[in-house]
């Protein structure tokens, strides 16, 4: 059977857990120096049909770290889909060339669809506004280092864009198989979390207020998204809802974290970044080993 990791529902939460305890000891092997060759001779293809840094960057460092190979084709506009190549048919080709695939791409659903067509496993790095799995497995990575696992109970704050940012989309799902976390919904209407991902016992605001934000063990601020509105007017009359500056952080439990996909524009002002809770550097450090166990893991080599 195929290893795919299409959306949040293939991440049970024995896999999560497994592989958060898989990563810390890639970890300890990439700090020791260490040098692997758990992929070798395995080739990732990374197809990337939406701007990325991080995600990309990310999962090619885990498949080299591992001691496997990677192809890479950025953008669009250079393919055979410019030309009208429907997306199987593109990923019927690859898994002649790649063991694995790992595919950004605009489409909600697109990818998953795809994914049926073909023998090698794909790995969702992104699809639109829909979903972003491996992002997930890196933000509860995060949390479980942090914390030092994920069996207490924990107060979560989802900040900006619900609506269109993916990464919450997939963060609330796989965080519901973790029955003690606690999830509050923070947004303006027009951009509040849909309603397929979001539960009656969530607690949902418009505004964080001061008491809320103390009562947070982690907040998970985002990104209003400009490449998601049709109207450039409504994006910029929402663009500066949460701004998170020194005065607002330090209203955080000392123990608490501020995390972010990232990129981030003008939602954390740079001063923050010297304040304890905040961990979105940290976060982007340990897509690394999330995602070495992950392709490990999908490649069948574990």
């Amino acid at each position: 059977m195929v290893r795919h990791i299409l959306g949040a529902s293939d991440l049970t939460a024995g896999l999560v857990v497994d592989l958060c305890q898989r990563a810390e000891q890639f970890a300890d092997a990439l700090a020791a120096g260490e040098r692997l060759e758990i992929a070798r001779g395995k080739i990732m293809a990374a197809l990337f049909y939406e701007p990325s840094t991080r995600t990309r960057l990310s999962h090619e460092s885990a498949m080299l770290r591992l001691g496997g190979q990677v192809l890479t084709q950025v953008g669009i506009d250079n393919t055979s889909l410019k030309k009208g190549e429907t997306l199987s048919d593109t990923l019927k080709m690859v898994e002649a060339y790649a063991d694995v695939i790992v595919m950004r791409q605009p489409e909600p659903g697109a990818t998953a669809a795809a994914a049926k067509q073909v023998r090698v496993p794909v790995v969702n790095a992104g699809d639109g506004p829909s979903q972003h799995p491996t992002q997930s497995l890196v933000d509860v990575y995060t949390m479980y280092k942090h914390f030092g696992g994920l069996d207490r109970p924990l107060r979560m704050g989802m900040v900006g864009d619900l609506k269109y940012g993916r990464t919450v989309h997939s963060l609330s799902t796989v965080l519901r198989r973790f029955g003690q976390v606690e999830q509050v919904l923070v947004a303006p209407p027009s951009l509040a979390m849909p309603e397929e991902y979001r539960q009656p016992q969530d607690t949902v605001l418009e505004e964080l207020t001061p008491s809320v934000l103390g009562s947070l063990d982690v907040v998970y601020a985002t990104r209003v998204q400009a490449e998601r509105f049709a109207e450039r007017t409504e994006y910029l009359a929402l663009r500066d809802k949460y701004i998170w500056t020194p005065e607002l952080v330090q209203q955080m439990k000392p123990e608490a974290i501020l995390l972010h996909p990232l990129p981030r524009i003008t939602e954390i002002t740079p001063e923050v970044d010297a304040l304890p809770q905040a961990h979105y550097f940290t976060q982007s450090a340990n897509a690394v080993p999330a995602r070495m166990a992950l392709l490990e893991w999908v490649m069948g080599l574990d």
